[in-house]
């Protein structure tokens, strides 16, 4: 056999292509170094790939890189370019290559690259050599908060301006204060819709710090991820209380979750739910081990009053993780029909 097919598959992984034996592969026309001329396959058929998996192809160089992505067929919105160690190569040949990307590839992947070994100003020339076009882009897990914030602001005054998802995970800001996060996130592009900032945020921020940056947020963020930034382990309550007062009006998700909420007072997390923003329509709240706060400060009935704080016009509400096995049934009970009330499907799973 000198041919192999793979069926029913929108996603073309160029690392799965690369483990079929050199017989098998593609038309027989990729090989184990991926030479320049190997990729012309990519604009024959199958012509319904839309997705392109390109993640963890370290031993690829810059001009490998553009290549193939100058032959990427039409039909391809969807590009992942994660895990591939970009720092290793020259941030001239690798902003060239970024550059041949083209314009019908609307989401690009860029998590876990090393970014932050490169100068800030050359970050900013990287983000820069992306087409205008781009809707969505992860630049998660670069350790980007490793740069200036001056430097920090230039990065995010590239990102192209039609950007409607944008993914900082795991950038670790620990270093930058709050009045530093604010006049970075006010250079976020405001057609951003989707802003997901799981692991963040430094612990340290006061009141009016945390109120500060999540004011910056753009006004149509619609969509926000808090999880994994250990909100329940701030000095203070109230600074959660006068931050979630800042968010996004219009915000219809958020998620909250990994967040120690455990470690906050029932009296307290009731007024922390009640400051999120009203229109609230999604909101996840696993992983915080609420049901265990009851062998500490509650008592029987006291979560069901916390939930009954959430946002009234609240239609999903997840639960997952939060160690429910510990509450009486009762108490199951009484959180039933307190989130009821606002007709909310609960996720407890």
């Amino acid at each position: 056999m000198t041919y192999c097919e793979i069926e029913n598959s929108n996603t073309l992984s160029i690392p799965a292509l690369l483990a079929i034996p050199k017989e098998l592969r593609l038309s027989a026309r990729i090989s184990h170094v991926i030479p320049s001329t190997s990729f012309k396959t990519l604009a024959l058929p199958p012509q319904n790939i839309t997705s392109l998996d390109l993640s963890g192809c370290i031993d690829m160089d810059a001009n490998e890189f553009a290549t193939i992505f100058k032959v990427i067929p039409q039909t391809v919105t969807s590009l992942d370019l994660g895990y591939n160690d970009f720092f290793r190569l020259s941030i001239n040949e690798l902003s060239k290559a970024l550059n041949a990307i083209p314009e019908n590839v609307t989401s690009i992947d860029l998590r876990c690259n090393q970014l932050s070994q490169f100068r800030g100003s050359e970050i900013t020339k990287l983000i820069k050599a992306l087409h205008k076009n781009l809707t969505s882009l992860n630049l998660g897990g670069n350790s980007l908060g490793e740069k200036s914030s001056d430097q920090f602001v230039q990065i995010l005054k590239a990102i192209p301006e039609n950007l409607n998802s944008l993914d900082l995970a795991y950038n670790h800001f620990n270093e930058y204060r709050g009045t530093q996060l604010a006049s970075a996130f006010k250079e976020l592009p405001k057609n951003v819709t989707t802003l997901k900032l799981t692991g963040c945020f430094p612990l340290d921020l006061n009141n009016s710090e945390l109120y500060e940056t999540l004011q910056a947020i753009p006004e149509n963020v619609t969509s926000l991820d808090l999880s994994d930034n250990y909100f329940g382990e701030v000095d203070s309550f109230s600074i959660l209380v006068e931050g979630f007062k800042a968010l996004p009006q219009n915000l219809r998700t958020l998620n909250l979750s990994n967040n120690s909420l455990s470690l906050i007072s029932d009296e307290s997390l009731a007024k922390v739910f009640a400051a999120l923003p009203k229109n609230l329509r999604f909101l996840d709240l696993s992983n915080n081990s609420l049901g265990l706060i009851i062998s500490k400060e509650f008592t029987e009935g006291d979560l069901a009053k916390v939930l009954a704080d959430i946002p009234q016009n609240l239609s999903s509400l997840n639960l997952r993780g939060n160690s429910l096995f510990s509450i009486s049934d009762q108490e199951l009970t009484q959180i039933l029909k307190a989130i009821s009330k606002h007709g909310t499907v609960l996720d407890w799973s």
